[in-house]
């Protein structure tokens, strides 16, 4: 094409394209390289060691760069041409938006281990479906109704804009990063004491079921073992590493606080480090600060050093944030291929003095250094080493012996690399003379199966020598480590609780897992949680079905106080949303929606009441018109009905008012608008609350039973005069005649039942199913009562149901119906909603003795 020719192109440019040019250069442009990774950084502040204003020169500078190419291509291009152009660049920043915000679902976690975006194909083709309507809607548009094209582009993309800005702007302002310039180095890195030594080896994401596929199956590894003992029944306490290294160095769960308090409070909620530093052991942790309370390494840790990071490689750092921002804002079918582990980042960080170098954990660095430089035994009274390893942690680079040349190995050659590695450390202690008079761990910071609870957990006690590794049932945590350690320096435990030989394989204490919110949707794809959940694990740890979900974890605060007859709104900015406790969404302009099927209100009154009190709730919106509503206040039952008006108002009886703090309990049922439409919220939804009154009264207060109060024997059966629909909390659609259709993947059956002394038996009997054969699952508390492929309706369902499954008078069955599908996406009709059984009736009895 000749000079002129593109001349006469550029001057084609008319300034009616130009405005949608440059709106859709900039939504494209600002989302993936401005907004994207600032986003990710202000939301995740504390997982990075970087300042962001460190890249803030070359981020802006490839905006403008992309920016000043996607415009000259645009301006080069024909009228027509341009046009389409425009909308696949408007298209691109749009669907970049509505994943980033909406589709992603459970991004999982950045251990390592890859989600498989593609298991779903149904999810995997709605996801594509979107990107190319976001893509071929503008440009049908800009060709049927060309006067309309550019308006729709420039509003929408000023919209988009102006949103991402505000919310980037808002996590900036709000955004606070502790800046503290102690590292912990390498400095004495294979040191060790003459005298005495514990070393602990944390080996992460070693699951005990990995320590026996991958070691116990191998002669050689079993032969440098020998005079440990291997724990199958651990339990960490915490998981990820984010929960697991704290609670193995402190024994302390995460309570709720900012993560930095917890870590101050934990350090310093322990007497072993002082100990430590009283018998004069070197205690040295090689990790990643995050793990630790820098305030606490400075006091107690020797390899803790004050120096300055930098990054070592701009280009290195910057392609992994934009890795990160491609995982997160692309489709799907690509994400796998931005996938990173959260570590990645450390790779880049260095000191900006020769003098210390930061601790890293990379294992196939460690092994060098160590075969490098081997160990060097020091004059003192003792040493403390923690060796934070990589371990079984994807992704898999390190060879069977302890190489890495950065391609993909397997979980069978990594584990074997590194506890190679480890093995060899232990010869070198035998060849010094030091192996016998020290105690040695070797564990994982937690597992790597269900939530994460049961990692590999071997100890050698200072002195011990046996033929061969023992194995104990007992049912031990990280709780009792630092007991144990306290105990093996000087022969006294001065830490709280039992030391691990202690700890008797009959017992059944309890014990707990907290995880985070990722690990707790990775385990459980149909909760939805906003806060870390709490878990208790049973014994032995590996048994799922005792696995039971205690609660998120809230940090303590202090009560919100109310007076009576104070109006308080639940508007976004309002006081009354400080009362909301737990299972509520995002406050909105027009109210605060419900967002579980169990959410709680907490709050203390200025004055004690002197009488009965009168509640006035208003509600701004019932999702899907009609809600099952009950309220318990202090537990005390106070409403229960069918909500379909959005006024609320009952009494409290004087007795049900206590002391200091006031609970208000709402069991609710719940309706997921992406399982009945084809919106893409998959929140679970009930009442919108707008504003509460509370007065005193003089009306009597009138005893409630639950909706969902159910006697044994009794049919529920599927009428609008008997309404069985009101003991599901999700998962039911409305009455059709005489039954009523499941609606999506899976439901809840809650019945208050009262006191059980004995095993029940339940009863489905549908009237017909949608697109048999259709698989059934029923559990309860987390234990599988039935699971069976059906093909046919017409005989009923029965299965067993222990008397534990009954808590505190109430029993709650969970529903699974994996083959749901809507007769829309089957192109028999325009309906929506995920089906797959007709509920005629239910019944749950006594089992026949």
């Amino acid at each position: 094409m000749g000079k002129a020719n593109w001349v006469a192109r550029i001057k084609s440019f008319r300034i009616n394209d130009g405005l949608p040019l440059l709106l859709a250069i900039f939504l494209v442009a600002s989302t993936f390289c401005i907004i994207g990774p600032l986003e990710l950084y202000f939301g995740n502040i504390d997982e990075f060691w970087f300042n962001i204003s460190d890249l803030i020169f070359f981020i802006i500078a490839l905006f403008l760069g992309t920016f000043c190419i996607l415009l000259i291509i645009g301006s080069l291009l024909s009228q027509r041409t341009r046009r389409i152009y425009i909308c696949i660049l408007f298209g691109l920043g749009l669907a970049m938006y509505l994943q980033a915000n909406l589709l992603n679902g459970n991004m999982g976690l950045l251990d390592g281990r890859e989600v498989n975006w593609s298991a779903s194909l149904i999810t995997l083709t709605i996801n594509s479906l979107i990107w190319i309507l976001c893509i071929l809607v503008p440009i049908m548009i800009s060709l049927v109704r060309p006067k309309w094209w550019s308006g729709v582009v420039n509003i929408i993309a000023i919209l988009i804009i102006a949103m991402q800005m505000s919310a980037v702007t808002f996590l900036g302002v709000t955004a606070e990063k502790e800046n503290n310039e102690v590292q912990l180095t390498t400095e004495g890195l294979f040191s060790l004491s003459r005298e005495n030594n514990v070393v602990i080896f944390v080996v992460d994401t070693l699951d005990a079921q990995f320590f026996e596929n991958y070691i116990m199956s191998d002669e050689n590894f079993m032969n440098n073992l020998s005079d440990f003992t291997y724990y199958d029944n651990a339990v960490s306490g915490g998981a990820p590493t984010h929960f697991g290294m704290p609670m193995l160095l402190t024994g302390m769960y995460y309570n709720g606080e900012e993560f930095s308090d917890y870590l101050k409070e934990a350090y310093s909620n322990t007497d072993f480090y002082d100990k430590l530093r009283r018998l004069q052991y070197d205690a040295r942790i090689y990790t990643n600060l995050e793990h630790i309370d820098g305030e606490f390494c400075a006091d107690y840790i020797e390899n803790a050093k004050n120096v300055e990071t930098e990054i070592t490689s701009i280009g290195g750092l910057l392609s992994k944030l934009y890795q990160f921002v491609g995982y997160k804002y692309f489709p799907n079918g690509v994400k796998n291929y931005f996938y990173l582990y959260s570590g990645e980042f450390d790779q880049f960080r260095g000191v900006a003095t020769s003098d210390y170098e930061v601790y890293s954990v990379n294992d196939a660095n460690y092994i060098a250094a160590f075969r490098e430089s081997g160990l060097d035994l020091v004059d003192n009274a003792g040493a403390f080493r923690v060796y934070h390893l990589f371990g079984a942690h994807g992704p898999h680079t390190l060879k069977e012996d302890g190489t890495s040349d950065g391609s993909e190995t397997s979980l069978s050659q990594q584990i074997h690399g590194v506890m190679s590695a480890i093995f060899d450390f232990m010869d070198e202690m035998k060849e010094q003379g030091i192996f016998d008079r020290s105690t040695i761990i070797i564990t994982g910071d937690h597992g790597a199966v269900d939530i994460y609870q049961n990692p590999c957990f071997l100890i050698k006690a200072s002195g011990q020598t046996q033929p061969e590794l023992q194995i104990s049932h007992a049912p031990i945590t990280f709780q009792n480590v630092l007991p144990t350690l306290s105990q093996a320096i000087d022969g006294k435990n001065d830490e709280a609780g039992e030391t691990i030989y202690e700890v008797e394989e009959s017992e059944n204490e309890p014990r707990y897992q907290v995880v985070t919110v990722q690990l707790a949707e990775q385990y459980d794809s149909t909760g939805r949680w906003t806060r870390p959940v709490l878990y208790s694990v049973g014994n032995p740890a590996r048994n799922t079905a005792a696995i039971q979900e205690i609660r998120e974890i809230w940090p303590e605060r202090e009560p919100i106080k109310l007076e009576l007859g104070q109006t308080i709104s639940f508007c976004s900015g309002e006081s009354g949303t400080e009362t909301l406790y737990n299972g509520f969404s995002t406050p909105e302009a027009s109210g605060t929606w419900t967002e579980d099927t169990e959410t709680y209100q907490r709050f203390e009154f200025v004055d004690a009441p002197t009488g009965n009190i009168k509640v006035d709730l208003q509600l701004s919106n019932i999702y899907g018109g009609a809600q099952y509503v009950t309220i318990y206040f202090n537990d005390y039952c106070v409403y229960s009905k069918r909500q379909d008006s959005t006024t609320i108002s009952f009494v409290i009886p004087k007795e049900a008012i206590r002391e200091g703090e006031q609970e208000i309990r709402y069991e609710l049922s719940v309706t997921i608008p992406a399982e009945n439409s084809e919106s893409t919220d998959s929140r679970w939804l009930s009442l919108m609350f707008e504003s509460m009154v509370m007065t005193q009264t003089d009306e009597s207060f009138t005893e409630v039973t639950p909706i969902n109060q159910y006697q044994l024997g009794e049919n529920i059966e599927f009428t609008e005069d008997s309404d069985g629909t009101r003991y599901f909390t999700k998962g039911i659609s409305g009455i059709e005649t005489d039954s009523a259709w499941s609606l999506g993947t899976s439901g809840q059956l809650v019945l208050h039942v009262g006191d059980v002394t004995g095993d029940l038996v339940g009863e489905f009997q549908f009237k017909s199913m949608y697109a048999p054969p259709q698989q059934l699952i029923v559990s309860s508390g987390g234990q599988v009562l039935y699971d069976q492929v059906l093909t046919t309706a017409d005989e009923p369902v029965t299965f067993s149901i222990p008397a534990s499954c009954v808590e505190n008078g109430t029993l709650v069955l969970d529903l699974e119906y994996p083959g749901a599908v809507s007769p829309a996406s089957r192109g028999e009709s325009t309906d929506g909603r995920e089906l797959a059984f007709r509920f005629l009736s239910i019944r749950v009895d006594a089992a026949q003795p």
